[in-house]
């Protein structure tokens, strides 16, 4: 898991959005993917943002650049592939601690989880990324990005 705090982490120093090629996904707003950086209303109001669409179009890149605008502007935000976190809180769950670790979650305005379908979607994995969901519903903002959105899930098996 990356933290971002007042510096960008690791893996996505110049995922910004100067330098994604908006003309390569004509359907992207520039606009609003520049007002969702911003923050201004929907991080304060615990919404949600999903992105969805094929692999190798730039959802990772937007989203990045997304949480780097907001952490240029004070927001606490953190990027994990979702499959990482789902592991991290079993491990929690198992050694009764699944509480703490999504407590621990809730300093962050903004929770990025990456590649959401790739997450095998058994009752184990699916039950803690609920109770992850369900605690910050409202409150705390999630960024999800898939390959294929939830309508394309039924039926399949990873």
């Amino acid at each position: 898991m990356k933290v971002f705090a007042t510096v960008t982490f690791d893996h996505t120093p110049g995922k910004r959005l100067s330098n994604f090629d908006f003309t390569g996904v004509p359907t992207v707003s520039k606009a609003h993917v520049s007002a969702l950086a911003k923050g201004d209303d929907w991080i304060g109001q615990g919404a949600n943002l999903l992105l969805f669409g094929p692999p190798e179009v730039g959802k990772s890149h937007l989203v990045c650049a997304i949480g780097n605008g907001l952490i240029d502007r004070g927001y606490r935000v953190c990027f994990t592939r979702t499959s990482d976190l789902v592991q991290r809180l079993q491990v929690a769950r198992r050694e009764m601690r699944l509480a703490a670790e999504i407590a621990r979650l809730d300093r962050f305005d903004l929770l990025i989880l990456d590649d959401l379908s790739y997450v095998r979607r058994d009752q184990a994995e699916t039950s803690v990324l609920f109770e992850l969901i369900a605690e910050r519903y409202e409150r705390k903002s999630l960024a999800l990005t898939a390959n294929q959105p939830f309508s394309g899930w039924a039926g399949q098996d990873n």
